[in-house]
């Protein structure tokens, strides 16, 4: 019995252990969350050692599941970006108004920023097409 008990105690604590190491690979993370329409569906992800994962769930032009590298100017690019939407609309308001408007979930150094309709911060649409550019140019290679 006090053998199961530490086994499930060990189990718990590594457990917790790579759920924090999980979350703090994520440096950047943009959502495309669901709406009644034919909104995109999709995540970026990009970690501190410049790998960009992106899922695409639905109404994209690339579906599943992709991960690839990025150069250091590419990252530079990015996070410059994201520097800008974290500073300049860290007081944009929290809950959006309105219903069925396709949301955007902006997460950059535990700054979280959820953005509704198409009234987007022209670096955030920025962003955006950047990190779809590359998804393409790195779906050819």
């Amino acid at each position: 019995m006090r053998y199961l008990i530490i086994l499930i105690g060990l189990s718990l604590l590594t457990s917790c252990k790579v759920q924090q190491q999980k979350e703090s690979m994520v440096l950047l993370q943009i959502s495309k969350k669901p709406c009644l329409g034919k909104c995109q569906v999709y995540d970026f992800i990009l970690s501190p050692e410049r790998i960009l994962q992106y899922h695409g769930i639905k109404n994209t032009q690339v579906l599943g599941d992709h991960n690839f590298k990025i150069s250091r100017k590419e990252f530079n690019r990015i996070i410059h970006l994201a520097e800008k939407i974290e500073t300049e609309f860290r007081n944009y308001p929290s809950k959006p108004k309105g219903r069925d408007l396709p949301l955007t979930k902006f997460v950059y150094k535990d700054e979280s920023l959820l953005i509704a309709g198409q009234n987007k911060p022209s670096e955030l649409q920025e962003l955006e097409i950047l990190l779809n550019s590359l998804l393409l140019e790195n779906q050819t290679k």
